[in-house]
């Protein structure tokens, strides 16, 4: 199953984005134009009427109803995500179940919902290697449904949940902000946050070039030696390096000689391939 699967409930007439604890007026704008086109709106809805036995197409009618209801609450039951679902389990009228979902997820009246967002909101961490920008974006968006009910999320409660959720590369930058006054508003305390990430990302990306220049020079200088001194330049100076102990002034055919040596001679007359002396070999 995709990410997308998780997030949208995919039908015929369109991909609805599925609802959330935090989504519901967008959630119930998408799915009116759906079930207008599945011709269940004012079924859903309750503004729909049964048909009347004295109809002359009544059973047609009555069948054709039955189904738009069970689509109906097939595509609502879908849209719902996981942690929705659990709102509406057990109950398998359409009507029902579009009331049920109104009555608890409308932010501008349900005091179950705006407590929820609440507790996300104070729950909400940054994630590591996540962008500072991010982390503030999702802070804000749990603030828009509340503005203008009895719970909205006040500038101390956003400054306090940022000074109080940044990790410790942070707490000098931190340390500076609680101690100003007055108090910075969150739109300052987050630009001059941003502006220190900034700061330490381009002071590790020039940290990290000096290290690989230096490691370069450094390179360049061991593999450059001897060149000066006549003995062939870099090319031969890279080529008497022996490919097996990596040691300079011997070839890996001369090593193993050595090695040959020492495996067919007696003890006393082991000699070290890296120092070249008698007696002994590069393990001792």
């Amino acid at each position: 199953m995709t990410s997308s699967e998780y997030t949208f409930n995919i039908t015929k007439w369109d991909d609805i984005p599925k609802i959330t604890h935090t989504n519901y007026h967008e959630w119930r704008d998408d799915m009116i134009p759906v079930l207008s086109a599945m011709r269940a709106y004012a079924i859903v809805t309750g503004h729909g009427s049964e048909p009347q036995p004295l109809d002359f197409d009544h059973d047609h009618k009555h069948d054709d109803s039955k189904v738009k209801e069970t689509e109906a609450t097939s595509i609502i039951r879908l849209s719902c995500s996981p942690e929705v679902r659990r709102i509406v389990t057990g109950i398998r009228n359409h009507h029902k179940m579009w009331n049920v979902l109104e009555t608890s997820l409308d932010t501008a009246g349900s005091y179950i919902s705006r407590q929820y967002i609440l507790c996300q909101f104070h729950a909400c961490q940054p994630k590591e290697d996540e962008p500072l920008k991010s982390y503030f974006t999702k802070l804000s968006d749990y603030c828009i449904p509340l503005d203008h009910t009895d719970d909205t999320i006040t500038n101390h409660d956003f400054r306090t949940q940022i000074f109080t959720s940044l990790p410790s590369q942070y707490a000098m930058i931190l340390m500076v902000l609680k101690h100003r006054w007055p108090l910075p508003t969150p739109e300052e305390a987050m630009h001059k946050l941003l502006e220190e990430e900034t700061t330490a990302s381009l002071t590790k990306e020039l940290g990290d070039a000096s290290m690989g220049a230096a490691l370069l020079s450094q390179h360049g200088g061991h593999r450059g030696h001897g060149g000066c001194g006549g003995h062939g330049g870099t090319g031969d100076s890279h080529k008497s390096k022996c490919t097996y102990c990596k040691v300079d002034h011997h070839t890996t055919d001369a090593w193993r000689k050595c090695k040959h040596a020492q495996e067919g001679g007696n003890n006393d007359e082991r000699i070290c391939f890296q120092c070249r002396l008698p007696g002994h070999v590069k393990v001792d």
